[in-house]
């Protein structure tokens, strides 16, 4: 698991943004 950064509370929408930012950005 994550360590918790206090912006977002949920991982799964950290690993999801970047997961899409990783899609755009090779």
């Amino acid at each position: 698991m994550w360590a918790p950064d206090g912006l977002l509370s949920c991982d799964s929408l950290e690993i999801l943004l970047i997961v899409i930012i990783g899609d755009y950005v090779p």
